[in-house]
């Protein structure tokens, strides 16, 4: 009878330590269960990325070797047709946006959504995930020397970046995942090396980073002398200075020197021509003519008509297009004021934001004359 009792079942302190052990093994499993819920969040975000640079580098192999100014839009309706030597050609399907590559990858914007983060870019108030590299947002394939270390875009909380403080280091152990120009992924730690964000153009390439010591380094991080000063305007590396480009001047076949001068600013370009007559010149102009060959959209147009000016204060009109030459952009006429006078000397001012100037390859300056149009184009 004894024998029976003792094998009957479990005593109590038995069962506690089999409730023990369980409890101990959950303990023991349950930061490997975080850190594989971790890694697969990781993973996700690497796969958004790296469709995401896909879809970039498809996006400019149709849009003349140029990236996208951003990653995402909820308006899909910005797209235009493609003019090549003033031509229009049909792309019919493949016609490719105006501002950014949402369709090629077929506007499902969960990839623009890193598991990390609370909220998405379609909220009222939109929430980012990842940013693009402002550098080469827009930028010409050809320009960007290396794109194997030219960073495209990276986890941030804004919709572009510029430095390592716009880096959101949201995974595991502070880790950040960024995508490049080729399309490969890496991942870094605590810091991004502001150079990763440059094109690779810009970049002195017998530069010595490592050297604390040598002040005429423009990349030397520890030299103090090279900080990004916003109030510095010889500071070549800061990314809030204007680019100014002056281009050789051009005499056309009116007679009249033409020279232009772009001031890009990050959210356009400021584009001032001085106009002046030569020796050559035996004739005054009625109007001159500004054209883009771009389709571009009324409000654009109706925006840099707004931003023009002249030093003669001549009145200023839309050509959409000018029913002479076909070309699309702004006018600006003399004969509106009367026939007591005409353009002989005269400076022109008017500003095109980044969604037009970025896809610009020229601008074209048109002198009229009674009858006479001489169109001169200007490579940008």
């Amino acid at each position: 009878m004894a024998d029976q009792r003792k094998n009957s079942g479990f005593t109590f302190i038995e069962i506690l330590m089999v409730f023990a052990l369980i409890s101990i093994l959950a303990l023991l499993l349950m930061p490997s269960v975080h850190t594989m819920k971790e890694k697969g969040r990781q993973a996700t975000c690497i796969g958004n990325q790296r469709q995401l640079a896909i879809a970039a580098i498809l996006y400019a192999n149709e849009s003349l070797s140029k990236l996208p100014l951003d990653l995402a839009s909820l308006d899909n309706s910005n797209y235009f047709p493609e003019y090549i030597e003033g031509e229009l050609i049909n792309l019919g399907e493949n016609v490719f946006a105006q501002y950014t590559m949402s369709n090629f990858y077929n506007n499902n914007m969960k990839l623009t959504q890193c598991p990390e983060v609370s909220g998405t870019i379609t909220d009222d108030t939109p929430v980012y995930s990842y940013g693009m590299n402002v550098y080469v947002s827009g930028m010409r394939l050809d320009l960007i020397d290396s794109a194997s270390t030219t960073i495209i875009m990276t986890d941030s909380n804004y919709s572009a970046i510029a430095n390592s403080d716009e880096v959101s280091f949201r995974h595991g152990d502070n880790i950040a995942i960024a995508a490049y120009v080729d399309g490969h992924i890496e991942l870094f730690k605590d810091i991004i090396a502001p150079s990763k964000f440059t094109p690779q153009s810009d970049l002195d390439e017998d530069a010595d980073l490592d050297d604390p010591d040598d002040l005429d380094d423009p990349d030397d991080l520890d030299d103090p002398d090279d900080l990004d000063d916003p109030d510095d305007p010889d500071d070549p590396d800061d990314p809030d200075d204007p680019v100014v480009i002056t281009y050789p001047p051009v005499v056309d076949d009116n007679g009249f020197e033409i020279v232009l001068e772009t001031i890009e600013d990050g959210e356009g370009a400021d584009i001032t021509v001085d106009l002046s007559s030569t020796d050559d010149t035996n004739k005054a102009l009625s109007h001159i003519n500004f054209t883009f060959g771009l389709d571009l959209p009324a409000d654009l147009l109706q925006q840099i008509a707004d931003s023009a000016s002249s030093s003669m204060g001549y009145p200023v009109e839309i050509l959409n297009p000018d029913p002479q030459t076909g070309l699309i952009g702004i006018k600006f006429d003399e004969t509106a004021l009367g026939e007591d006078g005409a353009i002989e000397t005269c400076v022109f001012n008017f500003y095109l934001p980044t969604e037009a100037y970025s896809y610009m390859t020229s601008i074209e300056v048109t002198t009229k004359a009674g009858p006479h149009n001489e169109t001169t184009t200007i490579e940008l």
